[in-house]
């Protein structure tokens, strides 16, 4: 009866906590992202390399792969760098949507957009109330 507020961590909780990649901006550049994404255990990593085999691409051979702990992933291909991860830290002067997404920059270029779903749990309304 005091209670007013609760907070859930809505993956796994609320969702299956397996994300869906929902929009691909160009096979090039899921490609790209999923040559960055290849190395990372972070479940938005995984989506991004599932649709890029599901959709039979192969990712790009990027060279000089480091995970960013909390950001992403950075590497080069042809001498430009890369960037794949969080919004802020790939386009810090850019705004992000509200939605799942991590964005992918080569070297200056304007980053490209990849937004991710997921699907509530079959007992998601019963567990909220």
């Amino acid at each position: 009866a005091e209670i007013d507020e609760v907070v859930f961590d809505k993956t796994g909780t609320l969702t299956t906590g397996v994300a869906v990649l929902e929009t691909v901006p160009s096979d090039h550049d899921l490609m790209l992202a999923a040559g960055l994404a290849a190395g990372s255990s972070h479940p938005l990593s995984r989506a991004l390399c599932a649709a890029a085999a599901e959709r039979g691409l192969t990712p790009v051979a990027v060279q000089d792969v480091a995970e960013v702990a909390g950001c992403g992933v950075t590497a080069s291909l042809d001498r430009v760098s890369l960037r794949l991860g969080r919004p802020e830290w790939v386009a810090p002067d850019r705004t992000a949507s509200d939605r799942s997404e991590v964005w992918l920059q080569r070297g200056t270029d304007a980053p490209v957009v990849f937004a991710f779903s997921e699907q509530l749990r079959p007992d998601a309304a019963a567990c909220v109330a």
